[in-house]
């Protein structure tokens, strides 16, 4: 019996199984659009009482070779994503080039 299932099961392909789009909203439908979005980086600012706030996303330049960029959170905000090393050595990177990122802030 066991074989005969076998041979119908390899001569028989399965039947594609069309979904429709959904009929409601998903929370992956919410995200995959928010994550197309181009992120609205924060700017670095400063309080009354002169506290001076950095969000991460708000980096001013990096070097050329290094793997920064930044994305929309899935709540409100950016995040920073940072690609890894691509020193010759091997992480911890050594190697500023390969990594380096700068916020600019004026006092």
């Amino acid at each position: 019996m066991w074989a005969y299932k076998m041979i119908a099961v390899a001569k028989t392909p399965p039947t594609p199984r069309q979904l429709g789009k959904s009929l409601v909203p998903t929370k992956v439908d919410a995200l995959v659009a928010k994550w197309q979005e181009k992120p609205t980086i924060p700017s670095i600012s400063t309080g009354a009482d002169g506290t001076i706030t950095i969000p991460a996303a708000a980096f001013s330049s990096k070097n050329r070779g290094a793997s920064v960029s930044t994305m929309q959170s899935a709540d409100a905000g950016s995040q920073i994503l940072h690609g890894g090393c691509r020193s010759s050595v091997g992480p911890p990177c050594l190697e500023p080039e390969s990594s380096s990122f700068e916020y600019d802030v004026t006092m």
